[in-house]
């Protein structure tokens, strides 16, 4: 699984509530390649595993 930092809000850098959000990217329920032949599985892991990363 991919796991990300969200960018802060830069109007408020100086606000020491504000904190970093960390959020996991689930995994597929299905193999890359079940979505052939109409989605290749390298395009559906680069959208998944880039993309949405």
């Amino acid at each position: 699984m991919a796991t990300r930092r969200a960018r802060p809000d830069p109007d408020h850098r100086e606000d020491p509530t504000v904190t970093d959000t960390v959020y996991t990217l689930p995994d597929l329920p299905y193999d890359y390649a079940a979505l052939e032949p109409h989605y290749s599985a390298e395009v559906v892991e680069l959208h998944h595993d880039k993309h949405h990363a």
